[in-house]
This record gives structure tokens, sequence and C-alpha cells, in this order.
């Protein structure tokens, strides 16, 4: 069986909408209330339903996790208890984590509901929060900084493709938000799966975004308009994005900086044809500091594309099969280390004579790989069914002669754009610096 066919199976059981696993987690065995009405609970006037359960446990306000009992208010509850808790008032209470046992968890908001602290569920296997997009199909939870989700699975019911699941923003989403991470959270059937907005210091590890419209999705400037719309310092960690239409999904208006993907998966994403006539099964804008090291593409055969405004990218040990490659638009610098590619499409492309690119130790085997670059240095690389362990020679094209004046192998040729008879094609013949040049 195929890795992404065992993917599939292990959803199977979830996609219907049933139970995960049953509650595990036991009220602890004492003369009630065992936890009496807290500060927080008392100033928001909630009285606890269940108080053999501690604050901040769903379970306290009356949450079944049995799959077909609405639980929001008991959410709510829980978690405008420990947004209470942890104000100047409360804080000394230390109980600012809503905590989900293991269940399915029925979730059917009218807003959205903001969390600045952790979310914690038994296990991402057997905790699940099953949001109903039937009457709400706005977002769903925002996380407003400092703050952390772990073991949790999201799922919007049906995979419907509604809503918006997960959002990093500050409350007013104009500002910045930081120091945010979503840990073992696994994400589905969203429009939008999980959103960044203007951030900093975002770690996604281990989390899995799957059947949405967007997996993941950070474009700052149209979440919210207005100057400085960028990010900055994104990790993500061994995650996993597939079968969305888009998987991952950045475009920023001002410069930003270090994005980083670290192993993981990008597989099973195409973005249909749109009006422009572009495709793309990821997108990135505007960011330098692009990092993909030890990722793994397979089954998407729209590109990974970096586009004019994407600076600076390296892949640092990427695995293609069968996708639509890597596209590198006008002016990008692109460094690629180890790359292996197994079929026909696998390919590199782009090239408008503007790119600067490096190759080492990468495999390029089939035809049709771009090498219309403006510097090419490939070491021990093969490309278009031949192998090369120095620079590449390259058609290049300006004004003026190219002699004491351009840096190129030999073998390049040179187009004079505002050449004369006999002084429009020029050949690197000699020498490894900007001398050579023979006019023809």
């Amino acid at each position: 069986m195929r890795r992404r066919d065992i993917s599939a199976a292990l959803w199977a059981t979830a996609t219907a909408g049933t139970t995960l696993a049953p509650l595990r987690a036991q009220a602890q065995s004492c003369t009630l209330p065992c936890y009496p009405q807290t500060p927080a609970e008392a100033a928001l006037g909630i009285s606890p339903v269940a108080t053999q359960y501690p604050a901040g446990d769903v379970r306290r306000y009356g949450a079944t996790g049995n799959g077909s009992t609405d639980d929001t208010v008991a959410i709510t509850q829980a978690n405008a208890v420990a947004m209470e808790a942890a104000t100047v008032a409360h804080s000394a209470q230390n109980n600012t984590r809503v905590f989900f046992p293991a269940g399915t968890y029925l979730y059917q908001p009218s807003a959205t509901l903001q969390i600045g602290h952790q979310w914690e569920g038994e296990s991402v296997e057997s905790t699940l929060i099953l949001c109903n997009t039937a009457g709400y199909t706005g977002e769903f939870f925002r996380l407003t900084g400092s703050c952390e989700m772990r073991n949790l699975f999201i799922k919007c019911q049906n995979l419907v493709q509604h809503g918006l699941g997960v959002r990093i923003a500050a409350s007013d989403p104009t500002q910045f938000t930081g120091q945010v991470r979503l840990t073992r959270v696994w994400v589905q059937g969203f429009g939008t799966n999980i959103q960044a907005d203007r951030s900093f210091l975002v770690t996604l590890d281990q989390v899995r975004s799957e059947y949405g419209n967007y997996g993941f999705y950070c474009q700052p400037g149209a979440a919210a308009p207005g100057p400085n719309a960028y990010i900055t310092t994104h990790l993500h960690l061994n995650c996993y994005y597939a079968s969305n239409a888009v998987n991952v999904f950045y475009q920023t208006d001002v410069a930003s900086n270090n994005v980083t993907f670290i192993g993981g998966a990008n597989e099973s994403a195409t973005k249909p044809f749109g009006a422009d006539g572009s495709s793309y099964s990821s997108y990135f804008g505007n960011i330098s500091g692009l990092h993909f090291i030890d990722l793994y593409c397979e089954n998407q055969p729209a590109a990974l594309v970096i586009s004019a405004a994407g600076r600076d990218v390296t892949f640092d040990g990427l695995y293609l099969n069968g996708t639509g490659g890597i596209y590198l638009g006008s002016n990008v610098s692109a460094r690629f280390v180890g790359v292996r590619t197994t079929t026909s499409t696998d390919l590199v492309t782009g090239g408008d004579g503007t790119q600067t690119v490096s190759m080492e130790r990468c495999s390029w085997p089939s035809a049709g790989n771009s090498t219309d670059f403006a510097t090419a240095t490939l070491v021990q690389t093969a490309i278009n069914g031949t192998f090369y362990s120095s620079t590449l020679p390259a058609l290049r094209q300006g004004t003026g002669s190219p002699q004491g004046v351009l840096t190129a192998p030999v073998g390049t040729l040179y187009l004079r754009t505002d050449g004369t008879t006999g002084a429009t094609l020029y050949v690197k013949e000699t020498g490894t610096g900007n001398t050579g040049w023979i006019a023809k």
C-alpha cells in the first residue's frame, strides 16, 4: 500500500464524523464540590455544573464529547474562564488552560472564539472538535498571541470547505501577534484550514492540514489592508499539507523574512487554472530567507511557485515525485542542494535570463528543465541528460560589448541589443573572467 493510501485509510473513520475514542480521563472521586467555583468563574457569573472536574476542563461546564450533543456553550465558557484567569485580577490562579479529554465535541458557534492561552486535547488521535458550518461560515478559532494549541483534531463537519478553521492574528488584525505554536494539531475541510496574518515567531510542529481550499494561507495585506503587511520567522516542522486545492500560500506586501520548512511533506494539491492561466500547488511571494530542508513533494501536478518577488530561496534535500516541479519567477536567486526527481514533470522552469541559480549534487534527468538563467553554477549535477561539475554556459543579452564587463564561462552566448553589423553576437571563447569575448 502506498503512503498516501495509508493516509486515506487513516481518515476513513474520522471523515465519517464518529467518536474517535471513548472518554478515558476520569473525574476525581471526592465529596462534591471537589473544585468549588473559582474567582474567575464568579467574576464572569459562570456556575460550573460538574465540580468534580477542575477549572479549564470542558466537562466542568457541561461538555459531553459524545459527538451528537452541542458542546458550544461549555467550550465557550471554559475558554472565557481561562481568559479571565489570565488577567491581572486572577493571574495568581494559574489555571489558564482549556482541556479536552478524548471525545468528539460538536461545536456550532455564531462568532469567532479568541484564544490567548493554551488549548490541549488528550491526544490528536482521540480528541476531535467537529465544527458545524451549517449556520456559521466565518472564522472559528483565533490564536491571538503567546499561546499554544496542542493534541487536537479540528474538523469542518462533512469537509464542505466552508469557513476558516484556525487563524493566527491579533485581536485587531492590523496589529502583529507573535510567539504562537501549534503542536500535533490536525485541521481538515475548511475553506481555509490555517491562516496567519501579521505575525512573528510562529511554529507549526507536526501539523496536518488536509481537504481544504487552502491548507496554510498567509496574505496579511489582504486580510487586514494597510502598511507593514509582513511576517517574520515562521517555522513549519515535520508538517503535512495534502489534498488541499492549494497546500501553502504566502504573499506579503512588504518584504518578509525567514520562512522555513524542515521535514514533512507537500502532497496531492492542484489549484484550478485561474483567469491568468496560472496554476500552483504552493506559492511564495516576497519572502527573503525562504528555506526548504528535507521536504517531500508528491502527486501534485501543479508547480511549487517562487514568484518574481520571491527573492532568495534554498532547497536542501528536496525530493520530487510526480509533481509540476519548481517554477522560479524573474530575478529570483535560488540554491538547490541534493534535489532528486523521479518523473518527467519534475522540472525546474520559469527561466527568463534574470535568475541566479546554483545546483549542487542535484539530479534533474528529464529533458525540459530551464537553463536560461543570468548565472548558473552546477556542481556534480545532472540536468537535461548531461552531467556538469562546473559553471553552465548560458544565453545572455544586454547593451554594449560584454568584453571586460560580463563574467561568464566559456561557451556562453551574448546578444547585444544595440549591436551593429559584426557586433551583435558574441561568444565567450577563453578564460573564466570578464574577458575572452569575441564578436561574430
